[in-house]
């Protein structure tokens, strides 16, 4: 099974399966360039998110996940309700590391401005989300849509071990 995520069309679809199936979803973020983050508000500031609690995080302004071929690497259910609060019940994990631009911190805390120095972001899920913007995460709107593209993943992953998820 192939997965593709179009941002244009707002959709994924799941392929190469005995029906195809489309499921609504979109990554929409606030930032700088549609001028929905604030950059002086120390509290909008985003960091990058890391495997180990021991790596440095960066401020970075959010982007929606680039276009590029990743994988689907786990899927799973949350027991956690603050967790389950933020990213519903199921959530599909991917491996992109897209690379994202570090911003200096102005005396506040707020944005000041881009460094021109780069580095990998980690944590890009697809999940459910009740509000209209994410991280740069691919969301469904739908609790429903969610569960049925977490069960697609889990079948997938379980007998063939991989997947490809192609953004465009």
């Amino acid at each position: 099974m192939n997965v593709i995520f179009n941002h244009h069309a707002k959709k994924l679809y799941f392929t190469e399966i005995e029906k195809n199936i489309t499921i609504s979803a979109d990554s929409i973020v606030r930032n700088n360039d549609n001028k929905l983050r604030s950059l002086d508000n120390p509290n909008e500031v985003i960091y990058t998110a890391t495997y180990s609690k021991y790596e440095k995080t960066y401020p970075y302004m959010p982007m929606p996940l680039p276009e590029g071929v990743y994988h689907i690497t786990g899927a799973e259910q949350l027991k956690d309700q603050a967790m389950i609060d933020i990213f519903g019940e199921y959530i599909i994990y991917t491996d992109a590391q897209p690379e994202v631009e570090i911003w200096d911190l102005d005396f506040q805390g707020g944005y000041r401005e881009p460094t021109g120095e780069f580095v990998k972001d980690t944590g890009y899920l697809i999940h459910y989300s009740a509000g209209p913007y994410t991280l740069g995460c691919i969301a469904t709107h739908d609790k429903t849509d969610q569960y049925l593209a977490f069960e697609l993943c889990v079948h997938e992953l379980y007998h063939n071990k991989t997947m490809r998820l192609t953004v465009v």
